[in-house]
């Protein structure tokens, strides 16, 4: 539990409607609820579909859904300042104690509004680097600091990468809380028995989106083992631009039996248990990925591509498989290897599980951030 602060009111702004941002501030909101917080979110993104939407409300949390352009235009920036508009009077209907802007277009765009409009605390949780940042962004990132109180960063490579490239984020306002997930409301795979590795029966739960996700590696992987004659399937989970892309690729390599685009699901501690190993190969992650959290919450076995934020949840033979980034060869050598060495194979699972349960579970979470925003409450 946080430090009770009963009826204290937070305001949030997540980036995006169905993302991974969007699904981490959705599910804070609901236990800081549970808390005895009163939560309202406000998602502003492209358009997609929103379960968040439906899981805040079936929850009691109050929400609101901004959408923007498809794409960077001017009437995105024509949408961008309606939706400043828009927040800075849902802002002052609901009258928070403080305003959390979860992602750094939050930041950029909405903290010096709020602050000036409503002089809250304001607190940025930001979920993990990009791969560049241009000009533009970094002198409006740096102008919205000013208004900014506070600084939570998903993980410690996110939280280093932030105070490196932008130095004038004062590290003493700055902390690290990491992603999470509710363990109890996911079913525990028994991955004990001799043939638990024997059909390599692999979700991977990633947006279909080329500029940081990278399915192309796993798809090619699974050529691979095709070629070998290793019994598999692929399932990929989740949407995006590039998923027409991804359907001919897959048809282009021969794996239409093999691979199958589940597109957007509902729900994932449901699906999770119908696997054995959680994939996941990436460009990069903002701190420990939700689908590797997801993974271990449900005794998976996780294997991932060696980058930053990755690297924070797993440990190399320990409680999870990394390969190297862009290396379909390695990954497919290293998957050969979780059929012929299953009793090793479930021991790595059986600690992703235990020590994922101790530090990625949502009560933990959830007490940080509480305890958090208490104190910064406390010493207004």
């Amino acid at each position: 539990m946080s430090i009770p602060l009963v009826n204290k009111k937070i305001f949030f702004v997540a980036q995006g409607l169905n993302g991974g941002i969007a699904s981490a501030t959705s599910q804070l909101a609901i236990n800081l609820n549970k808390d005895g917080w009163t939560p309202f979110v406000v998602f502003v993104g492209r358009p997609a579909k929103n379960n968040n939407k439906v899981l805040l409300l079936s929850n009691g949390v109050q929400c609101l859904e901004i959408v923007t352009s498809h794409r960077r235009s001017t009437g995105e920036v024509i949408n961008i300042l309606r939706s400043i508009r828009t927040i800075s009077k849902q802002a002052t209907s609901f009258e928070p104690d403080v305003i959390v802007l979860s992602g750094i277009i939050p930041a950029i765009f909405y903290a010096p509004i709020l602050k000036l409009r409503m002089s809250k605390p304001i607190v940025i949780w930001e979920h993990g680097p990009q791969l560049s940042y241009s000009s533009i962004k970094k002198y409006l990132f740096y102008f919205s600091n000013f208004f900014i109180d506070s600084h939570i960063s998903v993980s410690k490579s996110s939280n280093v990468f932030y105070t490196s490239l932008f130095s004038y984020v004062d590290v003493n306002k700055s902390t690290i809380i990491e992603n999470a997930v509710d363990f109890s409301t996911y079913d525990r795979q028994d991955l004990s028995k001799d043939d638990a590795f024997a059909f390599l029966n692999i979700i991977v739960i990633a947006r279909l989106d080329l500029f940081q996700k990278d399915h192309r590696t796993i798809i090619k992987a699974a050529s691979l083992l095709k070629a070998n004659n290793i019994p598999f399937h692929i399932d990929f989970a989740g949407d995006g631009p590039d998923k027409s892309l991804l359907s001919n690729f897959i048809v282009k390599m021969g794996l239409s039996g093999q691979i199958t685009i589940l597109g957007q699901v509902e729900y994932i501690p449901q699906l999770l248990s119908k696997y054995n190993i959680c994939c996941l190969s990436t460009k990069y992650e903002g701190g420990p990925s939700l689908a590797i959290i997801e993974g271990f919450a449900s005794g998976l076995l996780c294997i991932a591509s060696d980058v930053i934020g990755v690297s924070d949840a797993i440990t190399n033979g320990h409680n999870g498989i990394l390969f190297e980034y862009n290396n379909h060869e390695q990954l497919s050598s290293k998957l050969i290897w979780i059929i012929n060495n299953p009793l090793q194979s479930s021991q790595i699972a059986n600690t992703g599980y235990q020590e994922g349960l101790v530090r990625f579970d949502s009560k933990c979470q959830t007490s940080k951030f509480g305890s958090h925003l208490s104190k910064m409450l406390a010493l207004k």
